[in-house]
């Protein structure tokens, strides 16, 4: 009976050395992914910051704001806002994205995602 006992003692033993390995593994494999996220993190964040060293793009964006943003308080100019708007609407989808896209990075703002559109009515 006292080998069969060592077997098993074995086994269990064997089966524990294992498990703690898969489990240093995956810690390993999850420490590893965080500090690839982190980097790529930091590193969008310095492309980010020397593309609007030189970028007229932001700036444009910004101008192009403010003169919507005015227009609204002009009485005689916001039926031409309205009916921009109106007209942005019917854009197909994939045009509206890349304005979107455009000026995501042109700000620098990442994951669209919170900027989804209600459901049509």
């Amino acid at each position: 009976m006292t080998p069969l006992l060592a077997n098993l003692s074995g086994l269990a033993l064997n089966w524990l050395q294992s498990r703690a390995a898969e489990k240093k593994t995956y810690a390993k494999a999850r420490a590893k992914r965080a500090m690839l996220a982190a980097e790529t993190e930091a590193g969008w964040a310095e492309w980010m910051a020397a593309a609007s060293v030189s970028g007229w793009k932001d700036e444009a964006w910004t101008l192009c704001f403010i003169a919507i943003i005015l227009a609204c308080f002009i009485p005689p100019l916001q039926p031409f806002v309205q009916q921009g708007f109106a007209m942005l609407e019917e854009t197909p989808d994939w045009f509206q994205w890349a304005v979107l896209a455009s000026i995501g990075a042109s700000f620098g703002l990442r994951g669209f995602d919170r900027f989804r559109r209600p459901p049509n009515k």
